[in-house]
């Protein structure tokens, strides 16, 4: 009889209890560990959670409301709920009128130029066309806007042929007026006659017209008379003026004053390419030369806008770390200033071709309620982030969570935190794609880089100042404020988060 090999023997045949047994061992295993990494997600996941809704807003477009315009409102709008954006902010201009004369006849030998605006077609039929678009687009918000300058200047002499308009592209992206009037009102250069106050200075005409109908029975030739008080008083017409004429400098005045004047509307008012160097040299158009240098100056010389363009046009010096922004920040922490001023991101858009795709610079807006009046008050407190997609095809960086806390309390963008020791700032970032990749992040306590890192997304990143006894910064009025870059390109700025004991309110 031949005996059984050991791999056919009953007793080492494998059991199919113990089979199953290991196979459970191992997916028991499996289970726990996917668990845990569920766990670990979830909990990552809640740590970021944010009762806000990151809403894409654009800023700064001209439409066909614009000399140069190319794309009707509606047009616009399309293209914008195409790349997903949810709020739509046209800026198309104010008035496009330029006026010179001769003196001292300035009012009678002059030369005047008006193309396409939005108080030449009427800032009645600019709102109207915005109600629509909003009634046709419900899942979107269209709320109107305007870029304008103040105020111009003449130097140089056409005689001389060294004429100079100064200043014509300083110009402000005004948000938020509702009301026609509001439009036709403004203070800015050639709407004298609807925005000017009147002036009893200019009825002198008046008074020699009558002076020269009471001659004319005395003296024949009293008609010349009666003649210059009537040219004088079609010169004067209709007696009204501004403070600020176009053959002086009266400095930062005409700025600060459409500022005041916006304010007062309830508006918000945004320097537009501070940095813009396309203009600082003179470019000679027909008989005139056309000047406007760099603004930037101007971000600490007035009081109480609500912000400036960052990107494109105004980070590498104003909001660079320990720039004018900067200066402006450390002003309101020290009392200096009533407000903060903010980073919003511009666009400057006309079509593709000129200016990129309307999506490329966007301002991420922390919402809660989708109305226009959640928007105005986002964008006036501050709460709200900018991203620049350098190229079509970035991913972009997504802040799902910033801000700082203290034991009882948190403050998030545009906040103030009271505090006497150093709170924790808290971030938690994700990309658009759900991949993976590397963030470059400077952390900036009052326009200072504090701290510079490199984080894998997605990622909660937190960060804490610590002095060498590793106390924290006791009582200072600071903030902080944050830069991203990704490796994409795409770049964050966001908007600071203030602390301290006694900071104004």
């Amino acid at each position: 009889m031949t005996q059984s090999s050991p791999r056919n023997r009953p007793d080492k045949l494998d059991n199919p209890a113990d089979k199953s047994g290991r196979y459970s061992s191992g997916a028991i295993f499996c289970i726990l560990a996917l668990l845990l990494i569920f766990i670990a997600n979830h909990s990552a996941n809640y740590a970021c959670a944010n009762s806000y809704q990151n809403i894409p807003c654009i800023i700064h477009i001209d439409t066909t409301f614009s000399i140069d315009g190319s794309l009707t409102l509606e047009q616009v709008v399309e293209k914008a709920k195409e790349k997903g954006v949810k709020v739509v902010i046209p800026t198309d201009d104010a008035l496009t009128e330029a006026e010179y004369g001769i003196f001292p006849f300035r009012k009678i030998i002059k030369k005047k130029i008006e193309e396409v605006s939005v108080l030449k077609i009427g800032s009645e039929k600019y709102l109207n066309e915005i109600k629509i678009l909003n009634e046709k687009n419900k899942d979107m918000l269209i709320i109107p806007g305007i870029e304008t300058t103040a105020f111009y200047r003449w130097t140089g002499n056409p005689f001389k042929e060294n004429l100079t308009m100064q200043n014509w592209h300083k110009h402000f992206l005004i948000v938020g007026l509702s009301e026609p009037a509001q439009y036709r009102e403004l203070p800015i250069s050639g709407n004298e006659s609807n925005s000017g106050k009147f002036d009893a200075s200019k009825l002198w005409g008046g008074i020699i017209l009558i002076l020269g109908i009471y001659l004319l029975s005395y003296w024949k030739k009293a008609w010349i008379i009666i003649f210059i008080g009537i040219g004088s008083i079609i010169y004067n017409f209709p007696f009204k003026s501004l403070p600020f004429d176009n053959y002086k400098d009266y400095g930062e005045l005409p700025y600060q004053n459409l500022i005041n004047y916006v304010n007062k509307n309830n508006g918000l008012i945004f320097y537009a390419h501070p940095e813009a160097i396309n203009w600082s040299n003179p470019v000679q158009i027909g008989p005139v030369s056309v000047r406007t240098k760099p603004c930037t100056n101007s971000l600490l010389q007035t009081y109480d806008y609500t912000g400036f363009a960052y990107f494109r046009e105004g980070y590498r010096d104003a909001g660079k770390p320990g720039g004018l922004w900067d200066e402006v920040l450390g002003e309101f922490c020290a009392g200096k200033r009533n407000r903060p001023v903010w980073a919003i991101g511009e666009l400057d858009y006309i079509n593709d071709k000129e200016s990129g795709e309307i999506d490329t610079v966007q301002n991420i807006l922390l919402l809660k309620d989708f109305t226009e009046t959640s928007v105005i008050d986002c964008l006036k407190t501050g709460r709200f982030y900018v991203l620049y997609k350098t190229k079509p095809d970035n991913f972009p960086a997504i802040i799902k969570k910033l801000v700082l806390e203290s034991e009882n309390s948190t403050a998030q963008m545009g906040e103030i935190l009271k505090c006497k020791s150093t709170p924790k700032l808290t971030l938690c970032i994700t990309t658009g794609d759900s991949k993976s990749h590397k963030i470059n992040i400077n952390i900036i306590r009052n326009g200072e880089i504090v701290k510079s890192d490199k984080i894998l997304t997605p990622a909660e990143y937190t960060y804490m100042d610590k002095t060498s006894e590793g106390e924290g910064i006791q009582g200072q009025k600071s903030y902080y404020r944050i830069e991203l870059i990704s490796d994409s390109g795409a770049k964050i700025v966001t908007n600071p988060i203030f602390w301290g004991s006694g900071l104004p309110q």
